[in-house]
């Protein structure tokens, strides 16, 4: 099959399926942040019998718009409101967090399935882990391949024998970027992948350090605005259109020890995932506040679709594509992760 033409993304055509909501000024935020919040209903800590039996938790989280739902219930109380004490620990990827999700250091993990999915089919037994709810789907230009301003790569063919990076290897970027390579006739292993964080991608395209970089947002908008990067590919197409990219996970031992703190947590996330998907403003302040964008950027980044509960078939489908590319060496059903 030949490879398809550069996509152009088409930003304002994205922004007509927002309501228009009031939210509060945006605030500059540090890296580690508690997020207590205020505002939201009572708080469940009032019921002794629903309140939360580990009210301190801790959730290491890549800082990208996957995780806007999550921001924007620290942003509105809507944790505290459930008598729950979050502190948001940034992390690179899943895979350098699960070890610390695993030794109880972490009480809940926002990343990719592909890492977490990993972890369990390789350490059957000694891995169990428990999806409590759904992060991010993606979203036509939310994900994709991106080039130096000026590049003469213009096609997924041209990147063949290219270096291309990816924010961790084996995850789902790699998982992303080469599905979008078969696609298009190019063997998986026709570029070589390399790990560089989200945060230096960008800076690493425009020192032609690579020749790609698999980006997500906000980190897309900020390469377009400070170096000019333009985009290669969008990878939210064909088989992964729609693509379940992360969810919110602990133990299954956290789960069955804690199950007030687990359902507190969900009644949290869901408020915030439910305005993730309907208040672009809620998007923008929650950029602005968790990671340090300006309110500039902030307007311009595409956000991911943010379901609400579990979906079975969404996490299916990404274990058979990573079976299929080589991820998995046997095949893995899901249900056990998901309650």
């Amino acid at each position: 099959m030949s490879a398809a033409p550069q996509m152009p993304r088409k930003r304002p055509s994205g922004r007509a399926r927002w309501t228009r909501v009031l939210v509060g000024p945006a605030i500059a935020a540090g890296m580690i942040v508690a997020a207590t919040g205020c505002g939201g209903p009572a708080s469940a800590a009032g019921n002794s019998s629903s309140a939360p039996e580990k009210p301190d938790i801790t959730i290491g989280v890549v800082p990208a718009v996957a995780n806007a739902g999550l921001y924007i219930s620290a942003m509105h109380g809507f944790f505290s409101a459930q008598g729950l004490h979050v502190k948001l620990v940034p992390i690179v990827s899943s895979a350098d967090v699960l070890a610390t999700l695993l030794n109880g250091s972490v009480d809940i993990l926002a990343g990719n399935y592909v890492s977490e999915i990993q972890a369990e089919a390789n350490n059957p037994g000694a891995v169990q882990l428990r999806v409590l709810a759904e992060g991010s789907l993606t979203a036509p230009q939310s994900r994709g391949l991106m080039v130096a301003s000026g590049s003469p790569i213009k096609t997924l063919a041209q990147l063949k024998d290219k270096t291309v990076a990816v924010n961790a290897l084996n995850n789902a970027a790699s998982l992303l970027v080469e599905s979008a390579l078969v696609q298009h006739g190019i063997p998986a292993n026709g570029v070589h992948l390399v790990a560089i964080p989200f945060q230096n991608e960008a800076a690493a395209l425009n020192a032609h350090q690579v020749d790609a970089a698999w980006m997500t947002e906000p980190f897309i908008s900020i390469g377009e605005a400070k170096y000019g990067l333009t985009s290669l590919y969008d990878t939210n197409q064909g088989a992964t259109s729609s693509f379940a990219i992360d969810g919110f996970v602990s133990t299954q031992a956290w789960a069955r020890k804690y199950p007030k703190t687990a359902a507190a947590f969900i009644r949290g996330i869901d408020q915030g995932q439910q305005l993730a998907n309907t208040s672009r403003p809620d998007i923008d302040a929650a950029m602005v506040k968790f990671l340090g964008v300006t309110p500039t950027i902030a307007t311009v980044i595409t956000p991911d679709t943010y379901p609400i509960g579990v979906s079975r078939v969404r996490m299916q489908r990404v274990a058979d594509l990573m079976l299929e590319f080589g991820l998995l060496k046997r095949s893995f059903k899901v249900t056990p992760m998901t309650g």
